[in-house]
């Protein structure tokens, strides 16, 4: 169930930037980005007391408060301003494989931070996926 769920984010995301592509290259990307968190909110808030996720409020400690608020602006400000404007500057067709990359720095900062140990299978593939996005964009 796993893999198809992941398998149909990542059809989303392709849906989405193909969206997102013809909306910066008339909107500014600032714009763009804080219309989608608005309108994200209106959805996402009725799905978490639905789902009685509002009762996880509780288990939000100030670190955890932190860690949050790092991942949305990092995330959630700079990085989809980042993609958006690239977007625009590029295109699809190149900017979506060069940010699809993210996997080898998640590994690479999972390595870092979280002390997860990187193998020979692991470098294969992060040098293939590097290729692939060298070659395609």
């Amino acid at each position: 169930m796993g893999i198809i769920v992941a398998f149909s984010q990542a059809v989303c995301w392709a849906c989405t930037s193909i969206l997102l592509r013809t909306l910066t290259s008339r909107l500014n990307p600032l714009l763009v980005n804080g219309l989608r968190a608005t309108v994200a909110l209106l959805f996402i808030l009725p799905a978490m007391f639905l789902t009685g996720g509002q009762n996880d409020l509780a288990l939000l400690t100030a670190s955890r408060a932190a860690f949050l608020i790092g991942s949305i602006v990092v995330g959630g400000v700079v990085g989809d301003f980042m993609y958006l404007t690239s977007l625009k500057t590029l295109g699809v067709g190149r900017a979506f494989p060069i940010t699809s990359s993210h996997p080898v720095f998640t590994v690479l900062f999972s390595a870092l931070f979280l002390g997860s140990a990187i193998g020979g299978r692991m470098v294969a593939g992060m040098v293939l996926v590097m290729l692939g996005v060298y070659l395609v964009a």
